[in-house]
């Protein structure tokens, strides 16, 4: 879903975090198309494995995409949009809702997230905001809160927005940008 965006991402980057099935096999199947492969030497979780592609990404932006979740073809489409239009001095954190996708059934629903815009601290100390594969953020912002805290269990999205919601400014796409299988 990545590779089939309208508009397309400077870079792909896969972070294995030491699985145990044939991923490393199926990511260099698409080096062809300039998707790189990177690998942890040792099982350290979602966070450690994020910090590791924002750390290699060399672009300005950073997105992310979690292995059993599918973007939307127009999701960096509908977001750089937004950035173009944009002029102020903070960074820049977009994010917007999803579809949840139950594999059992295949019932599908629309998930609206909260509609976080602007200056948003106060809203996330309250309750929990965007989902990583629907975000797309500033590098120099994630490397300012000093990486996503690789100590935090669960909730990892929203101890992440609460932390950049201190320096960027958020915009909301008010559709779903990606699937979340359940």
């Amino acid at each position: 879903s990545v590779l089939n965006q309208t508009v397309k991402a400077d870079e792909i980057i896969v972070v294995d975090d030491n699985s145990a099935d044939d991923t490393k096999e199926v990511v260099q199947s698409y080096s062809k198309y300039g998707v790189k492969y990177i690998s942890l030497k040792n099982k350290t979780g979602a966070q450690a494995a994020r910090n590791l592609g924002i750390i290699s990404a060399t672009g300005d932006f950073i997105a992310f995409q979690d292995s059993d979740d599918e973007w939307f073809d127009y999701k960096l489409e509908e977001q750089t949009k937004l950035i173009k239009s944009y002029n102020s001095a903070k960074f820049l954190f977009i994010h917007g809702d999803a579809e949840d996708h139950d594999c059992k059934t295949g019932k599908r629903r629309e998930r609206n997230v909260p509609e976080l815009e602007g200056n948003c601290y106060e809203k996330l100390l309250k309750s929990p905001g965007p989902l990583f594969p629907a975000i797309l953020v500033d590098k120099k912002a994630l490397l300012e809160i000093g990486l996503l805290d690789e100590k935090v269990p669960s909730w990892q999205e929203w101890d992440t927005a609460i932390s950049l919601s201190k320096i960027c400014e958020f915009k909301h796409v008010k559709k779903p940008l990606f699937t979340y299988n359940l």
